[in-house]
């Protein structure tokens, strides 16, 4: 027998903001489109584009691989979920390809999102069709992250920026635009 699925909750009221607080801050602070600057190419680089899937059966083996690191390290996972993967995975690829790391001091930035509505109190239904996503953001050595273990290097410092969003949940979102922004001149 299928059961039939939960009717989509739009109620943004579920979200605790109670003044509105949060929305306004998060509205002001928003970047208009004459605050972006697009980076021009040089004609020379060449530009790839790809997709890739990652099935289930290739997730598994990542959480395995960075189960099985952090117990020959002695170490505690602190988060190991399909997002801590992909994110690592992704990340490290893009080092890779990307792979004119010169300075082997400089530090690797990633920014990505994370689902916050499983970490409300009260939780937020499984149905809410709204936005629920904070700013994370990792960096790490780019010569760890590039080296043998780059791989559960960089599922350490995502998990560890997970337990952090987990801690803080949206206490600080009035500040996340800003936060991005800083951070996007800091990396440049």
């Amino acid at each position: 027998m299928e059961h039939a699925l939960a009717p989509p909750i739009v109620d943004r009221s579920i979200i605790p903001d109670s003044d509105g607080s949060l929305y306004t801050a998060i509205v002001k602070n928003l970047m208009s489109p004459k605050d972006f600057k697009l980076v021009e190419a040089d004609e020379n680089e060449v530009l790839y584009l790809a997709s890739f899937t990652l099935k289930r059966d290739h997730v598994n083996f990542l959480k395995e691989k960075f189960r099985r690191e952090a117990e020959n390290r002695k170490l505690a996972i602190l988060h190991c979920s399909t997002a801590v993967v992909t994110y690592a995975f992704v990340w490290i690829g893009y080092l890779k390809a990307k792979s004119n790391v010169s300075d082997e001091t400089k530090d690797a930035h990633c920014l990505f999102a994370a689902d916050l509505r499983r970490w409300f109190q009260p939780a937020i239904p499984e149905n809410y069709f709204g936005n629920c996503i904070g700013p994370c953001f990792v960096q790490a050595n780019a010569r760890d992250l590039l080296g043998p273990n780059g791989f559960f290097e960089a599922c350490l410092v995502i998990s560890k920026a997970f337990e952090e969003v987990k801690k803080v949940g949206i206490s600080d979102a009035k500040d996340w635009i800003k936060n991005v922004q800083e951070k996007g001149i800091q990396w440049n």
